[in-house]
């Protein structure tokens, strides 16, 4: 049996997985968070990149647009840090670099 704490609404069911069946979630997210907690983690990855305008460099926040396997996060996170963008984002603005990120996409969350 795999204790849980549901961190998809304010209620925090404290669930318990025990061959596939959930106990102590109050909604269907609850009970589908926890089935995926148990399979395989996801987390939306929060982080910055570099924004370098003219002489200028500061640092922009940044997320992925999905959620990540847990395993996923280490690499991911060193090639989030090679990226420069050279112009001024727009908040929700999407990053897309094939060559360092192959298909995870990055969103603009601030400015």
């Amino acid at each position: 049996m795999k204790h849980i704490i549901c961190i998809i609404c304010p209620n925090s069911c404290e669930c318990q997985v025990s061959q596939n069946k959930v106990t102590g979630a109050k909604c269907k997210r609850g009970i589908d968070f926890a089935l995926q907690e148990v399979s395989q983690p996801l987390r939306t990855i929060t982080s910055t990149i570099c924004c370098q305008i003219k002489a200028v460099e500061t640092r922009i926040p940044v997320k992925t647009k999905t959620a990540l396997p847990l395993e996923q996060f280490s690499d991911t996170m060193k090639r989030i840090k090679q990226i420069y963008i050279y112009h001024k984002p727009e908040l929700g603005e999407l990053i897309i670099n094939k060559e360092l990120l192959g298909d995870i996409i990055l969103v603009v969350t601030g400015g």
